[in-house]
Order: structure tokens, then C-alpha cells, then sequence
């Protein structure tokens, strides 16, 4: 099942695809599910894999959506429209005040009074 995770546009899965290091397969598999919108039994069978394998291809890249498009704390998301020359540029500066963002958090999470590091897995969980 998909209630926990959404469906996604194909310009939003291409971009959470290369993030991933899912097989060819994987992202295929994935593509019908979270695009096409078809069941993850259909496409299990016709690809011959379990249902689960599919599942789990299915959120591997969703995870990667989420990790890439979440907010931090204080900061809004939008739709802009601007030239599509531009568009490098808004990224770029995009990525360079979220690497800034992040840096400024684990500062002053290193000064803080010693709290313990959650794993990645637990960190991920938390998202869903």
C-alpha cells in the first residue's frame, strides 16, 4: 500500500531516480508504481519479483523525494516560474543556503549538552 507514501510526478521521480542506486529494474518497477499509478502485484508479477521487493523499490525512492524536498525548519516551500536559464542559479543557491542551513544546525547541536546521534534508519523513519 501507498497511504504512507504519495504518488509522484515524473519530473519528481526522475529526480529522486538519480539520487538512488536502485537497478535499472528498481526504477522501473518503482516508475509504474509511483507514476503510473499501477499496483505494486501487478507489477510484481509481470517483472517476477515479490510484492515486497517491489515495496521496498517503491520506497527507496520515495525516501529520496522526501530526503531532497523536505524543509528545514523556518524555510517554506513554493512553485516559482522564472527563465529556464535561471534555473541552475536558484538551485545553486538553493543548495549553497541549505549546506549553510546545516552546517549552522550541527554547530550548534556540537555545543549543546551531549545528546545521543540517532542512526540514519531512525532518522528515516521519523520522516515517514
Amino acid at each position: 500500500m501507498l497511504r504512507k507514501i504519495g504518488f509522484l510526478s515524473e519530473e519528481q521521480f526522475q529526480e529522486a531516480a538519480r539520487r538512488s542506486r536502485l537497478s535499472t529494474k528498481g526504477i522501473d518497477a518503482a516508475r509504474k508504481v509511483l507514476v503510473l499509478r499501477e499496483s505494486q502485484s501487478s507489477v510484481s508479477r509481470e517483472i517476477g519479483v515479490s510484492r515486497e521487493k517491489v515495496r521496498q523499490y517503491c520506497h527507496a525512492i520515495y525516501r529520496r523525494h522526501v530526503a531532497h524536498t523536505s524543509c528545514p525548519d523556518g524555510w517554506i516551500s513554493t512553485t516559482i516560474c522564472l527563465p529556464k536559464h535561471e534555473l541552475k542559479a536558484v538551485l545553486a543557491l538553493e543548495a549553497r543556503l541549505r549546506m549553510e542551513h546545516e552546517t549552522q544546525n550541527a554547530a550548534s547541536r556540537s555545543s549543546a549538552p551531549s545528546a545521543k546521534p540517532q542512526s540514519r534508519k531512525k532518522r528515516e523513519a521519523e520522516q515517514f
